[in-house]
């Protein structure tokens, strides 16, 4: 007579057999990847603002050298104006500045950092970000309307990664509009307190609008409706508005033109 054998089945939860330890490892390597995405992707549309980029630095230093050389000319009189001198002075260094903001702008955006959260107006955001595309809208003949909402409640993130999102969303307005034949060349940017405690950020243009097709797919990673596009800024603009706890949208505007709207959440007063 064979002798019965009992035998228990159990099973475990991938969570469980991986353990709470190695658990945490994966999660932070996968923030990692993210981390390193959105620095590759601030770096090519730095790539793409170069004329740009280059304009917004030229133009104090040319100012500088001209006021240097006006102010060598002045003070090798037989009776230097130092009054002229002391202005022209005051001018060097306020454009000395400017320039040296411009390349603190471009240095946040280029180094790879960890994110730092922090009480931010959305309107600097805006600001900063219309600083980086500002020759490339002029070069293109494109309007930049702002309309930004006064004493708007802060919101809690990473400056450089919104401001990343803020200059993506720019620069597909502006392909946009220069990939179509439009006399109506304008991009409006505005802000203001949408529904509960929620921070709007809306950028419409009269570009040619996304297709209907692509319209539930544009923030899918690696799917893009350019010809020679990545598809992986609205990927990474997705990425960290959700990761900031908010949301963002695309629609079609009327008679054309697309739009998308940021929402994020406003900070907590003891936070703000």
């Amino acid at each position: 007579m064979n002798a019965s054998t009992d035998v228990r089945l159990s099973s475990a939860r991938p969570d469980e057999l991986i353990g709470d330890t190695e658990q945490r490892r994966i999660e932070l390597q996968l923030r990692q990847i993210g981390t390193d995405f959105a620095h590759a992707a601030r770096v090519s549309a730095l790539g793409e603002l170069v004329t740009s980029i280059a304009h917004e630095v030229r133009q104090p230093l040319s100012v500088i050298v001209t006021d240097a050389d006006t102010a060598s000319r002045w003070l090798g009189r037989t009776d230097p104006n130092l009054a002229k001198v002391q202005q022209l002075v005051s001018r060097i260094k306020e454009n000395a500045l400017r320039a040296n903001r411009v390349i603190q702008r471009i240095k946040d955006m280029a180094v790879r950092s960890d994110p730092v959260r922090q009480a931010i107006d959305i309107n600097d955001i805006v600001k900063e970000a219309v600083l980086f595309i500002k020759a490339e809208t002029e070069a293109h003949s494109i309007s930049l309307r702002l309309q930004l909402a006064e004493e708007l409640p802060s919101i809690t993130g990473d400056r450089v990664q919104l401001q990343q999102v803020a200059v993506n969303l720019l620069i597909n307005s502006i392909q946009a509009i220069t990939q179509t034949a439009t006399e109506d060349r304008e991009i409006v940017v505005d802000t203001s307190q949408a529904e509960g405690e929620t921070v709007s950020l809306t950028i419409r243009d009269t570009g040619g609008g996304i297709p209907a097709a692509a319209l539930e797919r544009v923030f899918e990673g690696f799917f893009s409706t350019k010809p020679d596009g990545m598809g992986m800024g609205l990927a990474i603009c997705r990425s960290i508005i959700t990761d900031h706890g908010g949301m963002i949208r695309a629609a079609n505007c009327e008679p054309h033109g697309a739009l998308f709207r940021v929402l994020l959440p406003a900070s907590a007063p003891a936070e703000a």
